[in-house]
C-alpha cells in the first residue's frame, strides 16, 4: 500500500532530522563545529543546526529528483564507501584490540 510507504519513509525522514540537527548541535557544543550551531530558540530547538540540515537534506533531494542518474548515484556511491570506510575502521580497531588482550 502506498500510504504505509510514505508514512515510514516520512517517518524515517523526520527521525533523520531530528538526529542530524542534534548531532550538529552537540558536536557545536564541543567545539567540533562552528558555534553558530549552538543557536537554540525559546524551545530549545536548534534552529540553525536544523536550518542547515533542512538545506542539505532537500538539495540531496532535489538532486535526486532531477538529476537522477548522475548526481544522485554519485551521492549514494559515495554514502555507501563512507559506511565501508568505517567499517573497516571499525574491524581493524576490534582486531588490534583482540590481538593486544590476547598479547
Amino acid at each position: 500500500n502506498l500510504g504505509d510507504w510514505s508514512s515510514d519513509v516520512c517517518s524515517s525522514d523526520l527521525s533523520g532530522m531530528y538526529a542530524t540537527s542534534r548531532m550538529l548541535y552537540a558536536m557545536s557544543k564541543e567545539g567540533r563545529a562552528p558555534k553558530a550551531l549552538c543557536k537554540v530558540n525559546s524551545r530549545g530547538v536548534p534552529i540553525n543546526a536544523l536550518a542547515i540540515t533542512t538545506l542539505v537534506a532537500s538539495t540531496s533531494f532535489l538532486v535526486g529528483l532531477y538529476a537522477k542518474e548522475t548526481v544522485y548515484m554519485w551521492l549514494v556511491a559515495a554514502s555507501g564507501l563512507a559506511k565501508f570506510i568505517a567499517w573497516v575502521g571499525i574491524a581493524t580497531c576490534h582486531y588490534r584490540f583482540r590481538k593486544a588482550f590476547i598479547a
